[in-house]
């Protein structure tokens, strides 16, 4: 990542496991509250550290989401250090790639990442914000995967 295209911004993101529903759903917890309208279902990477805590999720931007012009439009822009652990609450986005990274918790071991790639389901806001980040924690084919690890470490609903 060219470091000139990156842009930190601070939203304020609350992580949450549903055991319900048995999913792990990121809420975007201040602005405007709209009613939901729709919902888009995406193919994110979630990151997770050496204990299988959630660092974060990399969901791709496109038109129809327009998370770069959510971002700049909404939020305070604050520094993006290349080589730095991202603080929680803090979403980089690379606008060479078009990638946002919804940071949940820091990499401080500075270790390994392991990704495990999920269909998610982003639900957007009557002014196109987005508002919820909700990824099945199992799926059909297996009974346990990387995910139930990492909910354990989330408070639930």
């Amino acid at each position: 990542m060219k470091i000139h295209s990156l842009k930190a911004y601070k939203v304020p993101l609350h992580a949450l496991w549903l055991p319900r529903t048995d999913q792990i759903e990121i809420r975007v917890t201040a602005g405007r509250r709209g009613r939901p309208q729709q919902s888009v279902r995406k193919e994110v990477t979630v990151q997770l550290d050496q204990a299988s805590r959630l660092l974060g999720v990399l969901v791709p931007d496109d038109k129809r989401l327009g998370l770069g012009r959510w971002l700049r439009q909404n939020w305070e822009e604050t520094e993006a250090e290349p080589d730095e652990p991202v603080p929680p609450s803090t979403v980089v986005y690379d606008e060479a790639a078009q990638m946002a990274f919804f940071s949940v918790w820091p990499n401080l071991s500075g270790g390994e990442i392991q990704e495990v790639r999920r269909k998610a389901e982003l639900v957007l806001g009557e002014g196109g914000e987005l508002m919820v980040i909700r990824m099945p924690v199992k799926v059909r084919r297996r009974a346990e995967d990387a995910l139930s690890a990492a909910a354990g470490y989330l408070p639930n609903r």
